[in-house]
């Protein structure tokens, strides 16, 4: 069994035969890696972490009415837009990393902010045991 955070990386896997007088299998295969210098990285804009409270302050200031009601589909559609993109301020921003090739680099579901911190936090504690 091989372990990976990225099924992509291991292609071609196989069994051979133990080394020695070992019960281990050994295992062959093809990884593919990518240095992080290959990625691209992307500011979204992450409407969900926008609070209800900073969503009903900006609202306040907007004027949802359109300016004339003989206004057509496009044109009613340009004014709300132009309504929309007074909220984009307050929204926070995420970052999204891509590989060259534009596919999305995934994060594992189990990678929030605090785990990383913790983790990494440990990498610096084990590390003075390493020196």
């Amino acid at each position: 069994q091989v372990l990976v955070t990225d099924k992509n990386t291991v292609k071609h896997v196989q069994l051979g035969k133990p080394l020695g007088k070992s019960d281990h299998v050994t295992i062959t295969c093809d990884m593919t890696f990518v240095s992080d210098c290959n990625y691209l990285t992307k500011v979204k804009l992450n409407w969900n972490k926008l609070s209800d409270e900073d969503i009903c302050n900006l609202n306040k200031n907007v004027s949802w009415t359109y300016s004339s009601d003989d206004l057509g589909v496009q044109e009613m559609w340009g004014e709300l837009l132009n309504k929309l993109k007074t909220f984009e301020s307050a929204v926070p921003r995420s970052k999204i990393r891509f590989f060259a090739n534009g596919t999305m680099i995934e994060q594992n579901p189990w990678d929030t902010a605090s785990l990383l911190k913790t983790k990494a936090r440990l990498d610096k504690a084990w590390h003075n045991f390493d020196e």
